[in-house]
């Protein structure tokens, strides 16, 4: 499977600032959280059918702790993502300093099948 057109249209999307806004990561934060919470039951039932996971350890050890890790950072995603003041020395008293943590880009993120949803 080629991963290519995939990254690239992220790129896109990235690069004509689709997915730079707060608005529009909670958006696909909320988006996520709702494709995996609609699709539990088939997402359980092919761990069952693939690797004979129990349907209780699927829902609890990776649906619902996905779905717990998707709702904190939507809950968070201000705070981490607001400026931090930095100290200032006497020279810059007038000026006001801060670290702007914006997003550099897109990644995609290929892992083995020990963590077999948040992969």
């Amino acid at each position: 499977m080629s991963y290519q057109p995939l990254v690239q249209h992220l790129r896109d999307k990235f690069n004509v600032g689709v997915l730079s806004s707060l608005e529009s990561r909670k958006a696909q934060l909320q988006a996520l959280h709702k494709l995996v919470s609609d699709n539990q039951d088939a997402l359980c039932d092919a761990m069952w059918k693939d690797l004979h996971k129990p349907i209780f350890e699927g829902k609890a050890h990776e649906t619902d702790f996905l779905l717990g890790e998707i709702s904190e950072a939507i809950s968070n995603l201000k705070s981490w993502t607001s400026p931090t003041k930095v100290t200032r020395y006497i020279l810059q008293a007038a000026d006001s300093a801060y670290i702007q943590k914006d997003p550099l880009g897109v990644v995609l993120i290929i892992g083995h099948g020990i963590f077999i949803i948040i992969n």
